[in-house]
């Protein structure tokens, strides 16, 4: 498996190198993600080796990571934690990545190197920062993801406030670099190899003394990987980077990468234990927050891409909530409640990811279709387009949390674990509980509004007169002749024509 680990990572580099001389013949466009479904798909079946109890080492200090005590901690391995995230990320890649192939070979598409370069880097900075083994690997994934998404919010840089998008998404990726640097400095100043040296290996870090240096470091850690998820106050980003994205590329951010903040709790919950009961009770108001606002948001929205990078928002809530359930256990010393919490946090996860593949991937192909994104134009698109409608559809009731789909199984146990206060002794632990239970039914009851009217009238809903390709019903005017050059629509096959009560929009 360490031939499969490697030759995955060769894969991913390959479609990096496809997209700078690949991009320019049409008909090769879609090589770098056929590459990188390939490349994807072995670290996947890595993933499930790992899970199935094989640790896969792949040895890399000597090019990518210096030396860690001369031992062989550095480097990057696979164990069954990053092997569930690996399954279920690069799992998704695959799909995506066919996806990403089929819309880049289109006559119509925005295909170009950078978009190349920018999915390619996203992917395998995600599987290296899932599988680092000390701290100068980790912090070079996350970096390297920071700049994956800043070419990929920015490959469309002409477009309006595409730019803006690219540097708030970097700058917020630079903010959350420098918490996860100074946490863990922190915890390498405190640890110790075998040979008396400061050591910045990751196991080495479960002996760190508890203090307030290792409190600020856990403090510091959690909130580095929270901004990548966009929690509350830190979620200003998320929306505008997701939307700013080619619709396809919006599928790789949201429903593969994202998935490395939440790895990075994980790991560190995994790796320093037992923490404050006060930073386990502001995960949970936040979390709670966070999926409230996310998903009120949503439902106002009237751009298809900003409803689904919204709901990401609520999404990551929900999870960091389930994951306020797991630290609330380790605080009080409950191992029933850190399970209950995690697989909580982990169902959410799951769900997560493959409805916002199939949201993002169904919306690019609707996108592609009318050539805009605002709901009006979408209505009754799903009819034009049935494979998209349907993947639409299916990701909707999914967000939305209605039997049988995985929303509603997961849903269901994050509130179940949302009332096992009977498990907390402390009073101020239990209302924190009943508080995040009750922002966490207000946000279901939210989601099913937002997503079964985005399917009432995207997939079941009648289509309206465009008047032309991608343009909106001319609502209260006139359908007129052409717009001055710099004014000219989208409107396509059928003409270049101009709404008279709509001028400066259309």
């Amino acid at each position: 498996m360490s031939a499969v680990f490697a030759a995955g990572l060769i894969l991913l580099a390959v479609a990096a190198a496809a997209g700078l001389i690949a991009w320019r013949p049409r008909r090769l466009r879609a090589a770098p993600y056929g590459l990188g479904a390939a490349g994807a798909a072995c670290l996947a079946a890595v993933g499930g080796s790992a899970l199935a109890g094989q640790t896969v080492r792949l040895n890399v200090a000597g090019w990518l990571a210096p030396p860690a005590d001369g031992g062989p901690g550095a480097g990057l391995a696979v164990d069954r934690l990053s092997g569930l995230f690996l399954v279920m990320a690069l799992g998704a890649a695959v799909p995506v990545s066919a996806a990403f192939a089929s819309w880049a070979a289109r006559p119509e598409s925005a295909a170009t190197r950078i978009l190349a370069q920018g999915y390619a880097l996203a992917l395998g900075a995600t599987v290296v920062v899932m599988t680092a083994q000390d701290a100068f690997t980790a912090l070079f994934g996350w970096e390297s993801l920071t700049a994956a998404f800043y070419l990929l919010a920015g490959a469309k840089r002409g477009e309006p406030d595409r730019g803006g998008a690219a540097r708030i998404t970097v700058a917020f990726g630079k903010v959350s670099g420098g918490a996860l640097l100074i946490g863990l400095l922190l915890l390498a100043a405190q640890s110790y190899s075998r040979s008396g040296a400061h050591s910045v290996v990751l196991a080495s870090f479960a002996h760190v003394p508890g203090g307030a240096a290792r409190t600020t470091a856990l403090v510091l850690l959690l909130a580095g990987f929270a901004i990548k998820a966009g929690l509350v106050p830190f979620q200003v980003w998320l929306p505008r980077g997701y939307a700013a994205a080619p619709a396809p590329a919006r599928a790789v951010m949201a429903g593969v990468c994202v998935n490395v903040g939440f790895y990075g709790m994980w790991r560190t919950l995994a790796l320093l234990g037992r923490p404050p009961g006060w930073l386990a009770g502001i995960l949970l108001i936040l979390g709670g927050l966070s999926a409230l606002l996310g998903i009120a948001h949503a439902a106002v929205q009237n751009r298809l891409s900003l409803v689904i990078a919204y709901s990401s928002v609520e999404n990551s809530g929900l999870i960091i909530t389930g994951f306020g359930v797991a630290l609330t256990g380790s605080a009080v010393g409950s191992q029933q409640l850190v399970a209950i919490g995690l697989l909580a946090a982990t169902l959410q996860m799951v769900t997560h990811t493959v409805a916002k593949c199939l949201l993002f991937s169904s919306a690019a192909g609707l996108e592609a279709a009318t050539g805009n994104d605002d709901l009006e134009v979408l209505r009754g698109m799903g009819r034009r387009a049935p494979w998209s409608g349907a993947g639409l559809a299916v990701g909707s009731l999914t967000l939305a949390g209605l039997p049988p789909t995985a929303g509603f199984v997961s849903e269901w146990f994050l509130l179940e674990a949302l009332m096992q206060q009977f498990r907390v002794t402390a009073l101020a632990g239990r209302l924190t509980l009943a508080v995040a239970g009750a922002a966490v039914a207000l946000t279901a009851g939210f989601a099913g509004v937002t997503f079964v009217r985005l399917v009432g009238m995207v997939v079941l809903g009648p289509q309206g007169d465009t008047g032309g390709r991608g343009a909106p019903p001319c609502a209260g005017g006139v359908w007129g002749g052409s717009f001055p050059p710099r004014q000219q629509s989208t409107a396509g096959r059928g003409g270049r024509r101009w709404c008279s009560s709509r001028r400066a929009r259309w």
